[in-house]
């Protein structure tokens, strides 16, 4: 994929998200998408992300979320009634790909009962690395880590 646009189907278009996209969907599907950066043209120069178009429309994302030495914590969203479709395993692997590219480290971290989640984080390669409390919320986070081959 590297930093190309790439059309996953005729109304399906996979690409690396920017400043404008950012912005796009922080006021159209993932407002919480503004606050993990100070600005969108930080995003822009820090963060790796892709995007998935159906109809011109937002449905699947994954992006960096936090950045530290080197590391990359994946956030990502599919809106509801386009999960299933392979869209999230498609926008990680772009996500991944590009870190991979760009010797950076991406970082999984779930909720130890978002099954879905443990489960791509798995498909992809991460494995369960160690647990650690959220205290804002006092639950379990798993943290998944993943010592990448060559792709």
């Amino acid at each position: 994929m590297r930093g190309a646009q790439n059309r996953l189907s005729r109304h399906v278009l996979m690409a690396p998200m920017d400043a404008a996209l950012m912005r796009n969907v922080e006021a159209t599907v993932y407002p919480w998408i503004g606050g993990t950066w100070k600005s969108a043209i930080d995003f822009e120069g820090g963060s790796v992300g892709f995007f998935v178009l159906i109809d011109e429309r937002v449905v699947s994302l994954c992006f960096s979320v936090f950045v530290s030495d080197g590391c990359h914590a994946i956030d990502m969203l599919t809106i509801e009634k386009f999960r299933g479709l392979g869209l999230a395993k498609a926008v990680a692997s772009a996500f991944m790909d590009e870190c991979v590219h760009r010797c950076l480290k991406p970082t999984w971290d779930c909720y130890e009962h978002n099954l879905p989640s443990r489960g791509l984080a798995q498909v992809l390669g991460f494995r369960p690395k160690n647990e650690f409390p959220v205290y804002s919320c006092q639950r379990t986070i798993w943290r998944f880590s993943c010592d990448f081959p060559s792709r």
